[in-house]
Formats: C-alpha cells, structure tokens, sequence
C-alpha cells in the first residue's frame, strides 16, 4: 500500500514506514495534504494525472450485421412502404380489371377474377422490386405500370444506399467504446479497479454524493493483488485507475511481451493534475541530497529523458482512440458468424416455403 494518514489518525502503508522511520525513502507518491503532515516530501518530478484505462474493443463477428446499414426506425419505414405499395398496386389492378369495360380496348390483364389471383401478383411485384429480381408477369395495364414504376424507382434508391452503407461498414467499420467519461463508465456498470490508499482511491470514497466521482463510487473496489488486477484489466473483467506514469508502465510492459495495445484511456478528465514526488520521513538527511539531484536532472531535461526512454512503447497504446473507424492492424477477415444472420433467414425462407409447398398440396392448390 502507498498509503495516507485516516480520518482517525491512524498512518498506513509506505507513509507508515517513513513516519516510524522503519524506511528512508519511499518509491514515488501523490503529495497530498494528508501525508504532508506526517513526512517530507522531495522536489517534485513532475505533475501527473490519474487516467481510467480499460480493454480495447475489437471487431467480431455480428450476426445482426446485415441489417445494421439502417436503423431501426429506417426498417420499419420499408416494412410500412411495403405494405403500402402492395396495398396500392392490389388495388389498382382490381378496380382496374373490375371496373373499367373491357368493351374500351383490347384485354390489358389477363385474369380469371380470382381475389388471390390480384393478391398474389401484387405481392409478387412488391416483393420481387425490392429484392432486384425479375417479374414472372409483367403489369399490362398502363395505371398499374404507373404504381409499379415508382415502387421500381423508389427500391432502387434503397437498395443503392443499402449497399452503399454496408460496404462502408465492411471497409471502414466502427467501433463503439464501452464508455469514454465517468457518466458512461457508471451507467455501464463496469467495476473499477483503484489501488488502496492512492490519491484517487481516498478522492472516490471522500467525493462529494453530487460529484461525478461519487456516481461511480458503488462500483469500485481494491481488495485485489496488482497483478491479478492487471491481469484482469487485459482480460477486460474490469476497468483499473491509476497515475499516468504507472499506466504507461504497465502497458509499455505489455507491448514489449505481445507486440499489441489491448487498453484504451478514458479520454474524459478523472481528476486534475498532482505533483509525484519521494518521500522521507520527517527532518531526513537524505532530502536536501535528493533534491539537489532531482532538480539538477528536471533542469537539464534528463529526468524527461530517461522516464520516456522506459517506457516507450506506451506512446502508441495510450494514443486518444478514434472511435470513427480503425487501422488496418484492426480490420479483420470475415467468418462464418458474420454470415449466421442470413443464412438463419434464409433457412427461414427455405421452411416457409416447405409448409407453403404443403399447405398447397393439402388444399389443393398448386399449379404447374
């Protein structure tokens, strides 16, 4: 633990060390008013921030993909327009064999006056329009023509854009982040991981119940091991806070072994920036040293140096993420799960066609 200094005086963690002088110094830590009181702390080596890093998202096979080139409410328009567009070519070709004398020109359509007989033809217009396939029977009579046309041009356009929209999604697809500020990490419910007795473990508990910090307070935790904490936060079981510094160490480590970034950074603010520094117990010897190194190498720029050097693989990684589109490193190859979703509907078809087939057979209905 780094620990802190608690409400009811008790010290704990590395500050406890230092303030018995059990330790001569510290690794590095927050300063805080807390632990201000009860030991030195020494020049500052730089002001970091605290980042709330989580699993990246990947692309994976989609079931649903092929309908997501429209929303919703785009496919219950084209359910209704097919309703409609039936409807209308039904009944222009049933009036219109019905009540215009065939005695004012030659037959247009060629019909028994059976009521399925429209239903069927109509339906089969409808359908075979939108899914771009050629008509069994062609509309005779200039005013269903009218009807068929417009719903010929209008499914055009549909399926253009229809397509269009998928083969961007194919090319450039999208990835959506399973949050990017505190009000999306608490309405996710993903639990948050936080060290115990760091600055922004202590912040979370002692949040305002209005603050942004305190919405994601019951879904924090602590009572794990760093490294089972690390290992589930590659394993996307939870979201883990931490200082920058420590961020990138971890996933500086994690490209050297594997080569790949597999977190994101929230890109919403955590909490302002705070000064790292080490820490001795009070009235050391050994902090006008230290300070007289650290400030030596802050003013020559080598302390930047070095701390950059050793971790220089968490540039890529911690880079904003562009929830937009991807890189090509992220496309992947299309499998069989992308394909499930339409080859379930058309083994669908293929069962509503088979009863159809049947119930034809059992009433006596089918034609040659």
């Amino acid at each position: 633990m780094f620990g802190d200094l608690l409400d009811n005086g008790t010290i704990t963690g590395q500050v406890a060390l230092l303030n018995r002088s059990e330790a001569d110094l510290s690794g590095l830590l927050s300063i805080t008013s807390g632990r201000v009181g009860v030991v030195d702390f020494s020049e500052p080596l730089f002001v970091d921030e605290f980042i709330i890093a989580h699993l990246r998202p990947v692309i994976g096979s989609d079931m649903a993909g092929f309908v997501k080139p429209f929303n919703h409410w785009m496919w219950v328009l084209v359910f209704l327009s097919i309703i409609a567009i039936f409807v209308a070519i039904f009944l222009t070709l049933w009036g219109h064999c019905t009540f215009i004398p065939l005695t004012r020109g030659p037959v247009v359509e060629d019909t028994d006056g059976d009521f399925v007989w429209y239903a069927e033809r109509s339906f089969m217009w409808t359908v075979a329009i939108l899914l771009c396939q050629s008509l069994p029977n062609e509309p005779k009579s200039v005013s269903v023509r009218v009807v068929v046309g417009l719903w010929l041009l209008v499914s055009f356009i549909l399926g253009s854009v229809y397509r269009s929209n998928l083969k961007a999604m194919l090319i450039l697809p999208k990835i959506v982040l399973p949050f990017d500020n505190l009000a999306e990490l608490r309405d996710s419910q993903i639990p948050l991981f936080v060290t115990e007795s760091t600055h922004i473990h202590r912040a979370i508990v002692e949040a305002n119940v209005n603050s942004s910090l305190a919405q994601v307070r019951g879904q924090t935790y602590w009572h794990v091991d760093q490294n089972k904490a690390i290992a589930d936060l590659y394993a996307g079981r939870h979201a883990a806070a931490a200082i920058g510094a420590s961020a990138k160490s971890i996933t500086h480590s994690y490209f050297s072994k594997t080569g790949h970034c597999n977190v994101y950074v929230m890109s919403g603010d955590v909490l302002p920036g705070i000064s790292q520094s080490l820490a001795f117990p009070k009235g050391s010897t050994l902090k006008p040293k230290v300070d007289n190194v650290i400030r030596r190498l802050k003013e020559s720029g080598i302390l930047d140096y070095l701390f950059l050097q050793s971790v220089f693989n968490s540039t890529e990684c911690l880079k904003p993420f562009n929830t937009a589109a991807v890189t090509s490193s992220d496309l992947r190859s299309l499998d069989l799960g992308d394909f499930y979703g339409v080859l379930s509907l058309y083994a669908a078809g293929i069962v509503v066609a088979g009863l159809t087939f049947v119930l034809e057979k059992l009433l006596g209905r089918g034609r040659q």
